[in-house]
């Protein structure tokens, strides 16, 4: 099994692409469970080859699918029959966002091999649009594409490492990240979902990272890294987060999909690196028990240290600020460390 893109239908389940069998598989959230599948390998109608990225139209229940191998956006209605499928210039269509104008059904198309961002109107290739991209700014290999609620586009420029802001005339106003393994970089990135605030979540796949943008590149969480325990990646793929804000990551290399709370959740989550979920052992109002293995030591002031950035992204404020001061800072693994 090699897992994919991710989509998340708001009612307790999600759909997981899955390159080696060449299906998408539907799961229940809470329990784990598979619940059946669609889709064979292939090339006929309703077939697969290396299929990626999905996006579920809530307000229609169909599911559009980068269907890889194929070079083609396979189209599926909700009770998983196929509708259709179009593929005019498509080479290696790995990314795509789906947005409804009237009667209109727009999917651009991040084509990886084209290195092209295409768009399609009901189908029918929209041969007037293009992106004004800059000479120093060029497309390489973008691997997805994005719609915020203001029709600007962000395009995952993965070949340089960048996520690239176009308005919705296609003009480019800005990008950030640039190739590597530092704050805000990015290393091959494959995939990207937008929040209803507006934040991007870019799965950052050779940093085996998950990292968090503001609309203007601010970077505002980071988590992950390389292993295969809870909170741990190897080479991430698919992302979607839902309406409540809770996001899914395809762990690709470890065959799994990870499921990250709301940042600001009433309830601790376990931190990459613990071991069970946090715990306030002594009862006054704030996590001592940072890796979650049953005692406070300093093995916890370690982990916090390490992780606070990940901590402030996606662990309650009000537990985890040890000292108290608004915000999760070194301040707070010192206050941690006096309290052992």
């Amino acid at each position: 099994m090699k897992p994919s893109g991710i989509a998340a239908d708001g009612q307790g389940h999600v759909y997981v692409s899955d390159v080696t069998s060449c299906t998408v598989s539907k799961w229940n959230i809470e329990t784990g469970q598979w619940i059946n599948s669609f889709g064979s390998r292939g090339s006929g109608e309703g077939q697969f080859i290396s299929p990626g990225k999905i996006v579920k139209d809530e307000r229609s229940g169909k599911f559009y699918i980068a269907d890889q191998g194929n070079g083609r956006i396979d189209i599926f209605n909700e009770d998983y029959l196929i509708e259709g499928y179009f593929k005019d210039e498509l080479y290696l269509p790995t990314g795509l966002a789906v947005t409804i104008d009237g009667n209109m059904t727009i999917v651009l198309v991040a084509d990886a091999v084209g290195n092209k961002v295409l768009k399609y109107i009901n189908g029918t290739l929209d041969d007037g649009f293009h992106l004004n991209t800059p000479p120093e700014a060029p497309l390489n290999n973008p691997m997805d594409v994005a719609v915020d609620r203001n029709k600007n586009i962000y395009v995952l420029n993965s070949g340089r490492g960048t996520v690239q802001v176009y308005d919705p005339e296609g003009n480019l106003a800005t990008s950030w990240g640039g190739i590597g393994n530092g704050t805000g970089q990015l290393n091959w990135p494959y995939s990207m979902t937008i929040d209803d605030q507006g934040d991007l979540f870019v799965s950052d796949t050779h940093n085996d990272r998950i990292q968090k943008y503001s609309s203007n590149g601010t970077l505002l969480a980071s988590f992950g890294g390389k292993g295969t325990g809870v909170g741990q990646f190897i080479d991430p793929s698919g992302i979607t987060v839902d309406a409540s804000g809770i996001v899914y990551v395809v762990d690709s290399g470890n065959s799994r999909v990870q499921i990250f709370k709301k940042q600001g959740s009433a309830d601790p989550v376990i931190i990459p690196g613990g071991v069970g979920v946090p715990r306030d052992i002594d009862d006054d109002g704030t996590i001592d028990d940072v890796n979650g293995n049953g005692r406070r030591d300093f093995a916890d002031v370690v982990l916090y240290f390490n992780q606070m950035t990940w901590i402030a992204g996606n662990e309650p404020l009000s537990l985890f600020d040890i000292n108290k001061n608004g915000r999760i800072d070194f301040a707070d693994a010192v206050a941690l460390f006096n309290s052992l």
